[in-house]
């Protein structure tokens, strides 16, 4: 370049030609294209126009192969970019289903939760011994307190980010709350189904009183 601005043409061209074979050693396109430009050029300034020529058409050549190899590279991109976009639809398509399966599982042991306390209220209702009151309250209990765990259990995850320590400390704490909770409602529901207020005795059970009304209307 010193050379070509200096004027000294022949000069320019022979480290032109040094640059231009370095260029084809390492198959560098970019430079094989910057060099023959600057070769065509040079040539005609030295009034070779065969060379000039010469250079003019692999200028162009080179060119070509260059927007070639550009559009390659652009279609390349594109067809990774859509690929992304379709793994990402993938991804949110399987995190969807995964959550419709998991909102599926909740409500379904939040239901069968439910129908648990409703046959444990019956149980008081109707003549069913103590024990079994007692048996059923507390596998009732522990479902409900486990669910209200369970379903901590996620929010937990997403604050901490799955950290052991913040997961563990957060979980003591709330099971130290929730415990204390835990016995005294299935002590005190137990207590009350089982007592003498929900348990009708022997011969006016709410069943005969039903019947009794019935055969009186009649």
């Amino acid at each position: 370049n010193f050379y070509n601005r200096s004027g000294n043409t022949i000069r320019a061209i022979e480290y032109y030609e040094k640059a231009k074979g370095l260029a084809n050693q390492t198959a560098n396109l970019e430079l094989q294209e910057l060099v023959v430009k600057e070769l065509d050029t040079l040539y005609a300034k030295a009034g070779d126009i065969k060379q000039s020529s010469l250079y003019n058409g692999l200028y162009h050549q080179y060119k070509d192969s260059m927007q070639k190899l550009g559009e390659e590279k652009d279609l390349l991109q594109m067809e990774i970019k859509d690929e992304q976009q379709r793994q990402a639809r993938k991804d949110q398509e399987q995190a969807a289903a995964l959550e419709r399966k998991h909102s599926v599982q909740y409500t379904g042991i939040a239901i069968s939760i439910a129908l648990i306390f409703v046959l444990l209220v019956t149980m008081g209702i109707f003549r069913v011994s103590e024990g079994t009151i007692k048996i059923m309250g507390f596998f009732a209990f522990i479902l409900l307190f486990e669910f209200i765990i369970l379903l901590a259990d996620n929010k937990i995850h997403s604050w901490t980010h799955g950290e052991p320590l913040p997961v563990l400390g957060i979980k003591i704490i709330l099971i130290a709350l929730l415990l204390p909770i835990h016995h005294r409602l299935e002590h005190q529901v137990v207590s009350y189904l089982s007592s003498k207020r929900m348990i009708i005795p022997s011969g006016k059970s709410l069943w005969n009183k039903v019947i009794q009304k019935r055969n009186i209307g009649q």
